[in-house]
Order: C-alpha cells, then structure tokens, then sequence
C-alpha cells in the first residue's frame, strides 16, 4: 500500500520566505484530468491521499475532489497553514475517511513567526490545530527549524502537546537563506529534540533536518510517495516541487509510476554510496540539497533503464 501527494491547487493566501514552491500561476487541479488517477490507483495499491498547496481549501473544487476520493474508497488528510481552518468544516461529515490534518507553524511566538510566514496566520495556526484535535482527528504539527526559532523547541513541544497535537514533524529551510540553520546546529536540534521529546509525543524528522548521510530521505528516496501537481505531473518528492524531478504523467499506468519511483529511490542511493562511502559527520550536508544537486546524474540512470 502506498499513498500520494495531490497538490489541489498552487493558489494560497500567504507568501512565506522560506517556500520551495517559487512564484507560480494559481491553478487548480482538473477533476477530469485526474479522472484515471482516481478510478485506477486503488487497483495498484494507493490507500491515502494527501492533498496539499498552496492552500488546499482556496481550490475552487475542492470538496468536489475530497468527494470523488471518498467515493473512489480512498482514506485522506491535507496540509495546511491553518489560516482559513473554519472553511474545513463540511469534511467532518467523511470522518471514518478523514485520516489526519498536517498544520505548518515555524514558531512558539508570532515574533520568531513572522520571520518566516506572515504575522496574521500566527494565532490561527494554534486554533487550528485544538480545532481538528478536539474532534478527534489525527493532528500533526509541521514546523521549520530556522536561526530564528530553533531555540524554542521546548516551547514548541509543550505548546502542542497541550493542543492535543499528537505528533510534530520538524524540518530545515531547504536551499539557501540566511535563517539556513548550519549542519552542526541541525544536529544539535535533532538530538536535542529527542531527548525533550522522548515518551511525550512522538516526532518525526523530516530530509531535510537530515545531515549525516545514513539519514534516509523520507520523499524522493521513499518509493512510497509521489507528488502529483494540479498539471497532472508526478514528481519524486513532496518538499522541492519541480527540484524534485518528473518522474511520470498521471496518465501512465500505475505501475510504470511505481516501477519509475523505485528506479529513482535506487538510482539516488547508488550515488549516496558514491559520494558518502562512511557515516561520518559531513560538513554543511543535507538530504534535499544533496539530491538537487545529484538529481540530473540520477535521471540518467532511469532513462538508461527505461529505454
């Protein structure tokens, strides 16, 4: 069983520095276009849809989507920055459907916030996530580590658990900024984090926290998941959008998508056996950049196979 990343639309109601998305036409996802994807993915395997954005609710079909995946027999959640929670209202009718809600907040203040998203979605993104816990929905809490709020992940922590989150995935800015934390400070948080955190509420690390290279990728190295954009395009990643690279078209067959995602999971793990032979420590080193900067040679090799 597998799940997939549906990216709804590329509207969304902030502007946030440290975004991989780029500037980008708003542009919904066709219900048409995805007609295949619907009625042939559950033949394959794919239990779980996660829809995302942009904002997933700024969709002009959206609940017409989540209605055809509900019919089709699919479980699914969403990811969002919490802003508009109120407007998700209708989607607790598909309870036994509604599997999990992903809330991004990079901050326990709106000070170190607003360093990253806009100041106003502060407050909602905490009543967001008591809003879907206290119904009883699996709530995570998504937050991006930065010189700005690194420092404040006990706050964070305490905060959640005290909203009823029941697990909080932390991350790093992807490429370069100046609230970039360093390699070093990367793995300081993680082991820091881990220890706060153990037998309190669980925490997943996403790739691009990562800094050493037995850190797995959890994206575009897990065949697990792909990233299907409102064009209809399926990308090997959820967190670098086009940096990922196209590994298919929602019209190909099911299996040639998974089979083209194995590829490329194995593909980008012949190369972290070429360039990081050991496990030791490597200065400045990240899951996401690393496979942007390899991704072309990876690329290669799936053709190659492919032809």
């Amino acid at each position: 069983m597998f799940s997939v990343v549906l990216e709804l639309t590329t509207k969304c109601n902030f502007n946030c520095s440290h975004c991989v998305r780029g500037k980008r036409v708003n542009k919904d996802a066709d219900i048409n276009a995805l007609d295949l994807f619907y009625s042939s993915g559950c033949n394959y395997g794919l239990d779980f849809i996660s829809l995302s954005g942009g904002e997933p609710i700024l969709c002009s079909n959206f609940y017409d989507q989540v209605g055809l995946i509900v019919d089709h027999g699919y479980d699914f959640g969403f990811v969002t920055n919490g802003y508009c929670y109120e407007e998700y209202e209708d989607l607790f009718k598909y309870k036994r459907q509604f599997k999990e809600v992903i809330v991004s907040s990079d901050g326990a203040t709106v000070e170190t916030y607003k360093q990253m998203r806009d100041e106003k979605g502060f407050d909602n993104s905490w009543k967001a996530l008591k809003f879907f816990s206290s119904r009883r929905i699996p709530t995570k809490l998504r937050t991006i580590l930065s010189t700005s709020n690194y420092r404040e992940y006990e706050e964070i922590i305490d905060k959640a658990i005290e909203y009823g989150v029941h697990e909080i995935a932390f991350g790093s800015i992807i490429g370069e900024s100046s609230l970039r934390l360093s390699a070093k400070q990367r793995l300081d948080c993680w082991m820091e984090i881990e220890n706060y955190a153990k037998n309190r509420i669980r925490v997943q690390y996403l790739s691009c926290l990562g800094n050493v290279p037995i850190f797995r990728c959890l994206a575009a190295l897990n065949s697990n998941s792909i990233r299907i954009s409102p064009e209809g395009k399926c990308y090997s990643c959820c967190d670098m959008g086009e940096e990922a690279g196209l590994v298919g078209l929602v019209s190909d067959t099911f299996p040639i998508i998974r089979m083209r995602s194995v590829l490329l999971n194995s593909s980008i793990m012949s190369l972290y056996t070429k360039y990081f032979p050991s496990r030791n420590f490597v200065d400045d080193y990240d899951t996401c950049n690393f496979c942007i900067r390899n991704y072309p040679e990876a690329k290669k090799n799936i053709q190659a196979v492919l032809q």
